[in-house]
This record gives C-alpha cells, sequence and structure tokens, in this order.
C-alpha cells in the first residue's frame, strides 16, 4: 500500500570522505521500489520484514533522506542502508579502510566448491564487481532463458550473497533438457551446481524459507515429474524449507515426493561432493543408498487450492515440452497444422491504425508533449461510441485507467472541464490497489478485465505497470511484453501504453521503432508503436503523430494543434479512414446492404476483410446498438442496417417530414404545449452537448436540438412513460434510462416527432399506460420489464 509522505524528512547518509550517498546511489539495491509523483520513493524498508514499501527515500540538495513510516530508527534505517550499498558513512578516521565485503572470483569459487569453472560459465555464471570488490555475478533465468533476477557471491565466507531483484527458481532454463521422470531438488546455487556436475536433472529454491509465489511456480513445474527428490541443508534452515514445502505441497504431489537425508556430518549436498572428492560416481552412489531410506513429505494440511496464476506460470511463462536428462526425447512429437486449417485472425478496429482490440499499442512522448492528455481523449470518444478528433467514428468500449504516474482525479477536472460534465463509462483503480503486472497478479488483472467487461485499457506508465528493473535488459524486456501481451490476448482488450523516448526521437526527421527507450524488445514486442512529438511552427502549439509501426494497419501521421486540452487535426493532415465509417456511410446512402456489398464497399475504401472477419465486426456493432440484422429469403440473407436509417426511411413512408421540421407546428400538431419548459437535467444536457459538437459531421442541426428538448421534457413531465414504436422495432420502458438512451438513438430522425405524438394518444388515453412507479431523477431506476433492458432493439 502506497503510504502518504511525512510532513518532515529527517537526517541523511554519507560516504567515507564525505561524498554524499543519493537516489541514484541506493535505488538499484531496490528493484520494487515504487516511484511518487514529486519524485520520491516508497521502498521496502531494509530494517524491519517489511513485505508492504513503509520506507520513504528522497533526497534534497544531493543528499540521500529517509523515514520508515512503520517506525524504524533512523539511525537502524541508516545502518540497514550502509550495509545494502555496500559503504562506510562514518569519517574515515573512525573506521577500516577495507572494504565491507570479502569478495571472490569465479575462479576462487568453483576451487572452494570443487566444482569446474568452464562449466559454471557455460551456465551464464561470470566475474563482476559489486560493493567495491570482485564478485561473481549469478543470474537466474527463466526456462526461456530470459533473466529475470541476479544473485552476487560476494565473499567465501561472512557476507556472501547479495540479490537484485525478486527471488525466483533457480535452473528453469534447462528443464528442457529433463525426461520429467525424476526431479531433484536442492536450496541454493552452489548444490545444485554440485548435482549438474553429477549430471542429475536439478532445481534450485534461492534460499530457505522461498516466498509463495516461488512455491507455487514450484509445485507446478513439480506436476510434470513423476519422481520429486529433495536434499535440504542437514541444518535449521533445511529445517524450515520442509516445512515450507509441507504447507504448501498440493495433496496429489504428496505421493511423488521424498525426502532424501544426507549421511551425517555432511551439511548440504556440496560437503558430500568435496567428501567423496568432487567423483560423480561416488556422490551418486551414496544418494542411491540414501534413496533406500528416504521417506514421504509429511504435508500439514488437509487440502489446498492453488491460485489460478499456477496454470497461467505453466502455459505463458513455461510452455509444454517433452524433456529428457539426455537432451533428446524420443516420445517427443510435433504436429504441423495445415496452412487451409489456419483461422484468418483479424484484430477489431478501434481507432484505425493506431488502436485494436486485443492488442497492445505504445505511446511514446517526452514528458510536456501531452501523451496523458492524449490518451484521455482517445478514452473519452471511446467510453461513449463517439467521434474522435472531430472527424473517425469509434466504437462503443469501456474503458479502465491504471494511473501509475498521473493521478487519475486531475485528468478528470480537466476532463469534466473541457469535454463536458457527465458521467462517463471509465473505472479506476484505488492507490492500494495499483499493483505491477506479474506473474502473481496476472489473473486478478486478467479477472477484472473480463468481469467489467473492459475494452480498453491505458497504462501510465508501461515500466511503472511492469516495474522493469532494467529497461535496457533485453530479456525482461521480452518477458514483461509477453505477458502484457498475453493478456490483451485472453481479455480482447486494447491495451495503450505510454512511454518514453529515447532523447535523440526529437532531432531524428524519421523516426521509427527504436526511438522507444529502453531494450529494443519494448518496441519489438507491441503490436502498434506511436511516437508523440513537437512540431510548433509560426508560433503554433502543435504536436505530430508518427506511427511508425502497426502490425494490423498501415504507417501514417498527422500533425494536430493543441488547443484546450484537445487535440485539432491540421488541414494538411490525413486521419486514417475507419471501416466503421465506411460501413455507416453506406449505409446511409443505400439503407441496407448484404455482407457481399459491404465487403466491395470497404474494399473500394482501402480495407482488407474476410466476410467471416466482417461478420464478427457486425455482430460487435449490433450487441451494441450500432446496427441492425434482418434475415430474409430462403435461403436467408443477412441485410445489415443502421436504425436511425430505417427509422428515417418508415418515417418517410409514414407521411412524415424528414427535414425542415418545425418545432412550433410539431408542438401544436401534438398538443404540447412549448413554454414553461425546464431543461435542468445534466445527463440530458450532456448528450445534447455529445450530439451536437461543432466538429462532428452528424452534429444536430439547431431544430433537431429544440426538438429533442421538447420530447425529453414532456417525457419528464409524464414520470418518462413507457410507449412503444413498433414501426422502428422500438420500444421505451418506463425509465429514465431507456429515455435517454432513446434520445440517442433517435436524434436525427423522424422517430422524435413520432414519439411527441405517442405521448399525445397516452394523454388522450387518460395516461391508460402510465408508469406505477417514479424512478429516481438521477439514477437508471428500475426495470419494471421482464429484459430488464433500457431500450430493446428487435
Amino acid at each position: 500500500m502506497r503510504r502518504s509522505l511525512p510532513p518532515v524528512q529527517v537526517q541523511g547518509a554519507r560516504r567515507g570522505g564525505g561524498e554524499v550517498m543519493n537516489l541514484d546511489s541506493i535505488l538499484p539495491h531496490f528493484p520494487r521500489a515504487l516511484r511518487q509523483p514529486d519524485g520520491s520513493y516508497m521502498v521496502n524498508c531494509p530494517a524491519h520484514d517489511d513485505r508492504t514499501p513503509s520506507l520513504h527515500l528522497t533526497e534534497k540538495d544531493g543528499r540521500l533522506l529517509w523515514h520508515c513510516h512503520a517506525g524504524c530508527p533512523q539511525e537502524a534505517v541508516g545502518e540497514a542502508l550502509r550495509r545494502l550499498a555496500g559503504v562506510d558513512t562514518r569519517p574515515r578516521r573512525e573506521r577500516n579502510d577495507a572494504p565491507q565485503f570479502e569478495g571472490c572470483t569465479l575462479q576462487q569459487l568453483a576451487d572452494a566448491k570443487m566444482l569446474n569453472a568452464d562449466l559454471l560459465r557455460q551456465w551464464g555464471v561470470s566475474d563482476g564487481r559489486y560493493g567495491g570488490v570482485d564478485a561473481v555475478r549469478i543470474p537466474y533465468q527463466n526456462e526461456q532463458g530470459e533473466t529475470v533476477s541476479v544473485q552476487w557471491r560476494v565473499g567465501l565466507s561472512g557476507e556472501r550473497f547479495r540479490r537484485q531483484g525478486s527471488p525466483a527458481l533457480y535452473g528453469l532454463w534447462r528443464l528442457s533438457e529433463y525426461s520429467g521422470a525424476n526431479l531433484w531438488c536442492v536450496e541454493g546455487v552452489s548444490d545444485l551446481w554440485t548435482l549438474w556436475h553429477a549430471g542429475l536433472p536439478a532445481l534450485g529454491f534461492p534460499n530457505n524459507n522461498p516466498p509463495d509465489d516461488v512455491l507455487q511456480h514450484f509445485w507446478n513445474v513439480a506436476q510434470r515429474f513423476a519422481n520429486l527428490y529433495i536434499i535440504p541443508d542437514g541444518d535449521a534452515e533445511g529445517a524450515v524449507l520442509l516445512r515450507k514445502l509441507a504447507a504448501t505441497c498440493p495433496p496429489d504431489l504428496a505421493e511423488r515426493v521424498r525426502v532424501v537425508s544426507l549421511p551425517d556430518g555432511h551439511k548440504d549436498a556440496n560437503n558430500l561432493w568435496q567428501a567423496v572428492g568432487g567423483d560423480a560416481d561416488a556422490f551418486k552412489n551414496v544418494l542411491r543408498e540414501r534413496l533406500q531410506i528416504a521417506h514421504a513429505l509429511q504435508i500439514t494440511h488437509d487440502s489446498i487450492d492453488p491460485h489460478e496464476s499456477v496454470q497461467f506460470v505453466q502455459f505463458v511463462q513455461f510452455g509444454q515440452f517433452g524433456n529428457g536428462e539426455t537432451g533428446r526425447d524420443d516420445e517427443l512429437t510435433f504436429t504441423p497444422v495445415s496452412y487451409g486449417a489456419l483461422e484468418t485472425e483479424t484484430a477489431e478496429v478501434l481507432v484505425p491504425n493506431l488502436l485494436h482490440a486485443g492488442r497492445l499499442t505504445i505511446l511514446c512522448g517526452v514528458p510536456g508533449v501531452g501523451k496523458s492528455v492524449f490518451a484521455l481523449e482517445l478514452a473519452d470518444a471511446l467510453e461513449c461510441g463517439g467521434t474522435l478528433w472531430g472527424r473517425v467514428p469509434v466504437p462503443q468500449c469501456k474503458v479502465l485507467w491504471l494511473d501509475f504516474d498521473d493521478p487519475f482525479a486531475r485528468l478528470k477536472e480537466v476532463m469534466e472541464t473541457y469535454y463536458g460534465s457527465r458521467e462517463r463509462n471509465i473505472i479506476v483503480l484505488p492507490r492500494e490497489q495499483l499493483l505491477p503486472l506479474s506473474y502473481g497478479t496476472y489473473n486478478a488483472y486478467k479477472d477484472l478485465i473480463q468481469r467489467e467487461g473492459v475494452g480498453v485499457v491505458v497504462v501510465d506508465t508501461l515500466l511503472d505497470w511492469v516495474e522493469a528493473v532494467d529497461s535496457n535488459d533485453e530479456a525482461e524486456a521480452r518477458e514483461k511484453m509477453n505477458l502484457i501481451r498475453a493478456l490483451a490476448k485472453e481479455t480482447g482488450a486494447a491495451f495503450l501504453c505510454l512511454h518514453h523516448p529515447r532523447k535523440e526521437s526529437e532531432v531524428s526527421a524519421s523516426p521509427t521503432t527504436t526511438a522507444v527507450a529502453g531494450s529494443i524488445r519494448w518496441a519489438g514486442k507491441a503490436d502498434t508503436v506511436a511516437l508523440l512529438r513537437f512540431d510548433s511552427r509560426g508560433g503554433e502549439d502543435a504536436v505530430l503523430l508518427s506511427v511508425p509501426k502497426c502490425r494490423d494497419g498501415q504507417k501514417w501521421q498527422a500533425r494536430f494543434l493543441r488547443q484546450n486540452y484537445r487535440f485539432v487535426p491540421c488541414e494538411e493532415s490525413n486521419l486514417p479512414a475507419s471501416e466503421w465509417r465506411t460501413v455507416k456511410d453506406y449505409l446511409q446512402q443505400a439503407g441496407e446492404a448484404t455482407y457481399a456489398q459491404l465487403m466491395d464497399a470497404l474494399a473500394q475504401a482501402g480495407f482488407r476483410l474476410t466476410e467471416r472477419a466482417l461478420q464478427a465486426r457486425v455482430s460487435r456493432w449490433k450487441a451494441r446498438g450500432m446496427v441492425m440484422v434482418e434475415r430474409r429469403g430462403f435461403p436467408n440473407v443477412a441485410y445489415v442496417k443502421l436504425p436511425t436509417v430505417q427509422i428515417a426511411q418508415i418515417a418517410h413512408d409514414s407521411g412524415l417530414k424528414e427535414t425542415g421540421v418545425q418545432i412550433a407546428q410539431i408542438a401544436h400538431d401534438s398538443g404540447l404545449k412549448e413554454t414553461g419548459v425546464q431543461f435542468d437535467d445534466a445527463d440530458f444536457h450532456a448528450l445534447l452537448e455529445t450530439l451536437s459538437r461543432p466538429d462532428d459531421d452528424f452534429a444536430l442541426e439547431p431544430h433537431e436540438v429544440d426538438l429533442l428538448q421538447h420530447l425529453w421534457a414532456h417525457a419528464q413531465e409524464r414520470n418518462y412513460p413507457r410507449i412503444e414504436l413498433p414501426e422502428y422495432d422500438l420500444l421505451i420502458l418506463a425509465t429514465r434510462s431507456s429515455w435517454l438512451e432513446a434520445m440517442r438513438l433517435m436524434a436525427g430522425t423522424p422517430a422524435v416527432p413520432l414519439a411527441l405524438q405517442r405521448l399525445t394518444l397516452l394523454d388522450a388515453r387518460a395516461t391508460a399506460h402510465a408508469p406505477t412507479h417514479t424512478p429516481d431523477a438521477h439514477s437508471a431506476g428500475t426495470c419494471p420489464d421482464a429484459h430488464s433492458a433500457g431500450l430493446l432493439i428487435n
């Protein structure tokens, strides 16, 4: 949970010799640091067992300041920070000039453990520097060989280990070499190297008390093996590991697990290895003997229900591979799929050539260029299914905004002030629930998106959400991006992730995906990359949007003026065409169309879709009330229509005028009074504002606005009665929400005067169909109809 900042910062820390220890020198030791809006950080306090970040770090005048909200003494925190950073902050006269760590090289470590240094190097171990001394770098890699954390061996005795990144299982990248028959498990890397020297398939725990997610990870891997042999250290720490395993072991795995104790006098596997002189055969003979007296793991619970992330990790992080201890698996068989059996996949377009359902878009821009506002305008158009930039119609989607960088409360103020005050289909998370995306939180995010019906997820910013330790680390970038892509694919939501560009992108005449900050994998794994740059000319406040990569569309760019927190396309800008705009324009002219006719219209506009993909889009548009589908004839032929076009055509056939409707004449013909009407409903005014935007090609005319206002006012006077318009397949239920949605659908069509006539008939029948309840003026009300729908379209 993120906590409020302390009112006063106290005490700093200095290096020996008077050098100041600052944020840059201490943050590398906190890979999960949470950046605050003011540039400070919340980290896990090293002075106590801190599972929730409670230590506040900031910098003033180049000097590190700290405060532990859990109450740790300042000096205790200072000592812990100094130990962590490997520095001695006492004056030089009071300290020994020797470094804090003993230090060691890979060769020294190999000699001490009686291991082969060349083999260790083959397994990714290397020499390095840590805390001012020689150290051994031990990368922890996942099954794809991607580094997820690093452990440093800083000495052969005393203080020996330091870690960068979260604890993880060691040896995962070698799982593809194992047959699935046996798996040996030990604590620590040197014991694991020992088993590998003996040719045994093995996996290592990061310590004797691994976190729950690591244990969950381990049991997931264990499902793939017939026999599991645990070799605990022969001390109290080994007993702690056994208790953790016993408390988390799934019941269906208990019969496979055996605890192999070492002979008396041998602390761990490497100690036994040294005792037999590094002889692999002698080492394995001892283990065979100990197997004869191995005992089952005594689980300490009745049942266990592993988190769903276990299944996710199994398929996403590891995959399903046949394994062999010798590097072969004669039972492994690849089954190809023929070209004809492949299903075509065409992503639904939300914003043409920029945002697609089930895809990942990265939007880059330097601070101040307007990334957040640009995303805000996208969200405003998408959540209501309006028009973007005054020219591009977009479908309606629920939006989830994850505000790791810019608090959404501030953005909401911008939206309310400049885009209009109304209820919006946008949701956010409380600050304490804004958790990084990881294998542990993946299913929680997946459940949220699917449960709430989210169509677009805006992430501000990308690196904050995935908690990248090193944005330039190719392996880390690949892993994080694969996680987001998997989430997008499983949920079908579009992800818009805000990010930062490289410095040279601002001066490059032709920006490319290499302008994305960090490893090239960030851009390489994204489906779409967009760059927002300053492009002022003659004093104009303008920006240039470039899309150098779009897997589901085309490259393009457009220039925008920034006016009142909106992006207004310049006249020379060629905005991308829209599939929906093309279909809508065609249906407005033709009235109705078959799928084949729509395919031809789209092809002429430059879109290439299969009929199957078009049918999928029409199904989504129908579900959102944007089109209607009617089947006629034998065999059936599907005809696609616009609801408003259908209403206009029927009204024309009924003798109602489609144009030039005068409000006075309608009020007179319907017997309704024109004066004394009050228009003070905020939701209705917000709807009118949306329907009459000057930059909208389909904005209502003034007389259409007046007519809609009168219809709404008279519906209010009668407590929103239920009326039917069977000529148009429309049923307006006796709720305020039904009428509000009907206003949106009927706006600008002759269905409005017909609805006024229906209200007149209700008056003539002494309100025979008046509702028996009074809906709340500020809520959707309770629908008395069995369908519980605000607007029913057959």
